[in-house]
């Protein structure tokens, strides 16, 4: 049977849109990037972010540049951490372009604000939109129902404890939770600078088995 899940949270969106006009006709769509690929996984991943950089507020959608481009190193990384995490971390020298674009078609991605912003995310402002669309992230999750959640925000635990409110939570080790049976790494956000790609691989590598 086919999988609609990106239809309903396509509707989740036409209800932020409508109830929050910053939103109406700026709203940046997420959610799962190929869904007949991602119902396949046998590990089913959620990679949490800030917000775009989108200055101009422009209206697009992850879900369809992903299918199409592999640009910037944000996407180059959540590739590579991808296959990591699906791929039970094979060496980070062996993943090719090719992999980690691929990888993109096997993951769902959202933003905590779904607009436009710069390069430099304001702590004060993710958590306001963290509050905002409380109800429309945890629907999202919900849906998506993923077994991992990379958390990319560079361990703003505020923002993190109003997307979860409500969940039970248990502490696995550092910077690792238990939100109901999800398991949350707590991790830097993609486009970090002063870490190298092997570093923050091996690094998600070693959180993600402190589980074990």
């Amino acid at each position: 049977m086919k999988s609609n899940i990106n239809k309903e949270i396509d509707v989740l969106f036409e209800t932020l849109e409508n109830r929050d006009s910053e939103y109406k006709n700026h709203l940046v769509k997420d959610g799962i990037i190929n869904e007949d690929i991602f119902i396949s996984e046998n590990k089913k991943v959620l990679f949490i972010c800030k917000e775009p950089n989108n200055p101009k507020k422009k209206q697009w959608d992850f879900r369809e540049w992903w299918k199409t481009e592999l640009k910037h190193i944000f996407a180059h990384r959540i590739g590579s951490w991808a296959y990591g995490l699906l791929e039970n971390f094979p060496p980070h020298n062996s993943i090719s372009k090719s992999v980690k674009f691929n990888s993109l078609s096997r993951i769902a991605f959202i933003n905590i604000k779904k607009l436009g912003g710069t390069s430099k995310s304001s702590k004060s402002d993710i958590e306001e939109h963290a509050i905002r669309n409380q109800d429309i992230l945890q629907k999202q999750i919900k849906l998506i129902n993923p077994d991992i959640i990379v958390l990319g925000i560079s361990w703003w635990s505020n923002a993190r404890n109003i997307i979860f409110q409500g969940y039970e939570h248990q502490i696995v080790a550092d910077y690792v939770h238990k939100y109901d049976h999800h398991l949350v790494i707590n991790f830097y956000h993609p486009s970090t600078r002063g870490k190298s790609n092997l570093y923050l691989y091996n690094e998600l590598n070693r959180l993600v088995n402190s589980n074990q």
